[in-house]
């Protein structure tokens, strides 16, 4: 089993930093917030490339989902679509 945490308080700011303390914790992966991911995303590759650890998943499927898959069923896009 893989173990993986969200971001807490306390985790450095700078992304590099950030997974290599996780790392150091103990933990197999990080488990990004879906805006952070997308609106540093250079940031986020740059530091898995240099560290070699993993961003395992995003959590905020409405912020990610809504970007990948639009015309999904519960996306932000649907929902705003059938409100109008």
């Amino acid at each position: 089993m893989k173990v993986i945490t969200q971001d807490k308080d306390f985790f450095p700011s700078q992304m590099e930093e950030k997974l290599q303390f996780i790392r150091s914790l103990g933990f197999d992966g990080y488990e990004i917030d879906g805006k952070v991911l997308l609106e540093r995303f250079a940031e986020v590759s740059e530091a898995v490339r240099s560290t070699g650890f993993p961003v395992t998943s995003a959590c905020g499927d409405t912020v990610v989902g809504s970007v990948i898959f639009p015309g999904r069923k519960g996306s932000r896009q649907q929902r705003t679509s059938e409100r109008s």
